[in-house]
């Protein structure tokens, strides 16, 4: 099984990768092969139908389509999700991403977050017919959580426990779902040369 984790902050040492790299660990220590994007390293540029060529989507491309499932971590910004994974999902097709299970992640350096996962679950989802699972995750806090030993943030030993639990239990339920989901993909067929885009 492969996991695709996408990172989408739009700053250099983001409290989002920070997340990834950590959600990252905890699927390795499952035993799950896992790539880790960070789409500022990226250079996507802003989508349109001449640049689906790009050499770094392709490159992003080939992997997501050989992935099981995704983690779609953003940032809040003014209350959005990142306009880098918005846009990220415009490349994005259904041959990449059609029927595959995704576990949203939302960082906050405060108590907000929510904003963002409503956003996705709303419509980011329409035309390439990814699956959002319905656990997510909210990062509240973030510089006090999620920390590398050697970190100079200061962790909230509690704070830290309950997400990490929750945590555990998200990829848990994601883990579940791509390994259905793998069936369903391989029994069934979608005809999506008649119905190529989702109805609004």
């Amino acid at each position: 099984m492969n996991i695709i984790i996408i990172s989408s902050s739009m700053q250099d040492n983001s409290q989002t990768l920070k997340v990834s790299k950590f959600l990252q660990e905890v699927l390795k220590e499952k035993k799950i092969e896992t790539n880790l994007f960070n789409l500022l390293d990226e250079n996507l540029p802003f989508y349109n139908l001449d640049k689906k060529l790009n050499t770094n989507w392709i490159k992003i491309k080939q992997a997501i389509t050989k992935s099981d499932g995704f983690i779609l971590a953003t940032p809040e910004w003014n209350g959005s999700a990142s306009p880098m994974l918005l846009n990220f999902l415009q490349y994005c097709s259904y041959d990449e991403m059609a029927h595959k299970p995704a576990l949203l992640v939302s960082v906050s350096a405060g108590r907000g977050g929510a904003n963002p996962i409503l956003q996705m679950r709303q419509s980011s989802y329409k035309n390439n017919r990814i699956l959002y699972i319905p656990e997510h995750l909210i990062v509240r806090n973030v510089q006090s959580v999620m920390n590398p030993i050697n970190s100079e943030n200061i962790t909230d030993a509690k704070a830290d426990e309950v997400i990490k639990t929750r945590t555990n239990y998200a990829i848990d339920i994601l883990l579940g779902y791509a390994e259905s989901l793998k069936i369903l993909r391989s029994n069934t067929d979608f005809r999506f040369d008649e119905f190529k885009n989702g109805m609004s």
